[in-house]
C-alpha cells in the first residue's frame, strides 16, 4: 500500500509557534517525514542511525493516548540535522479516527537517553467522503423500509409478493403488527437511537 508523508520541518534552535499539519480522518495511508535541523538544509546523504529511534506520543481528542514507534532515524552528521519518519497503516488508521486536534509529542532517543523532545499539532479533518456514502446508503435503507410498509398498508399484491416471506408472517405476527414493527424500526433508524434490525432484499 502507497504512503503518503506529510512533511513537517522543526527547528532546533528556533521554535516560538508549535508547529501544525492536517489530515484527514481514516485515512489509512499517511505517514509523518520529520526533519529536525539547526535551520541549516543538510547536504549530505545521511545515513541511518543504528542507535538512534524515536516514538511519537499521540493524545487523541478524546483523551485517549496512543505511541507509534518511528520507522527510521537518518543522522546527517555535517549539518547535525535528523530526520525521523513514521509509518504504519494500523497505528494512523487509530491517530486519525477521531475529528479534532491531536497532541503529538516526539522523543528522540539515543539507546535509553532522550536526546530531544519536540511538540506539534495534527488538525483530523471530517472526511467528507465516507460520510456523504454513509448518508446515501442509509437514506437508500430508509427508503426500502418505507416501500415495505406501504406496500403492506396498500395491500399491493405484487409488491407484496416481492418481499422476503420473512418479512409477512413467518415469525407470527399479523400485518398490522408487522407495519407498527416497520413504523417503529424507521423512527428509531431516523432518530440514530440504534441501527435496524429488519433485513431488506
Amino acid at each position: 500500500m502507497a504512503t503518503i508523508f506529510s512533511r513537517l520541518n522543526i527547528s532546533l534552535t528556533d521554535q516560538p509557534i508549535t508547529p501544525e499539519l492536517s489530515m484527514v480522518q481514516y485515512d489509512s495511508g499517511r505517514g509523518l517525514d520529520i526533519m529536525l535541523t539547526n535551520d541549516v538544509i543538510p547536504d549530505d546523504p545521511g545515513e541511518e542511525s543504528q542507535t538512534l529511534s524515536a516514538n511519537l506520543y499521540a493524545v487523541k481528542p478524546s483523551g485517549m493516548e496512543l505511541v507509534i514507534p518511528s520507522l527510521s532515524v537518518i543522522h546527517y552528521a555535517t549539518s547535525g540535522s535528523y530526520e525521523v519518519k513514521f509509518a504504519s497503516q494500523e497505528h494512523f488508521l487509530s491517530l486519525l479516527n477521531e475529528v479534532g486536534t491531536v497532541e503529538c509529542q516526539v522523543a528522540l532517543r539515543d539507546s535509553a537517553d532522550i536526546v530531544t523532545t519536540f511538540s506539534f499539532y495534527i488538525h483530523v479533518m471530517k472526511n467528507l467522503s465516507r460520510d456523504i456514502a454513509e448518508e446515501t446508503q442509509m437514506i437508500g435503507r430508509v427508503s426500502a423500509l418505507e416501500l415495505q410498509a406501504k406496500s403492506l398498508i396498500s395491500g399491493d399484491a405484487d409488491a407484496m409478493a416481492e418481499l422476503p416471506t420473512s418479512e409477512l408472517s413467518t415469525d407470527g405476527k399479523t400485518l398490522e403488527e408487522r407495519i407498527t414493527d416497520l413504523e417503529t424500526e424507521i423512527r428509531t433508524y431516523l432518530s440514530g437511537d440504534t441501527d435496524i434490525m429488519i433485513e431488506v432484499s
